[in-house]
């Protein structure tokens, strides 16, 4: 399943890892592609996944907040 979010907050490389160490640790995302120039993250996910705790997890690492993109057909 695809999904597509926007985080807010990456400015920098440094932040682009922090993005990606939180998103490998997610056990339902198979995988991920982080854009700094976009703030998108494309993801390609083996089941819904809890995007409050993924936000959680992202406001450790460095006070990023994510949004939703929703689906064309939603």
């Amino acid at each position: 399943m695809k999904q597509e979010i926007i985080v807010r907050g990456m400015t920098c490389g440094h932040c682009v890892a922090s993005v990606s160490s939180v998103l490998g640790q997610q056990k339902d995302i198979n995988t991920f592609n982080v854009s700094l120039e976009t703030g998108r993250v494309q993801l390609d996910l083996n089941a819904e996944i809890n995007l409050a705790d993924v936000q959680e997890e992202l406001t450790k690492a460095g006070r990023y907040t994510i949004e939703l993109i929703p689906h064309e057909n939603d």
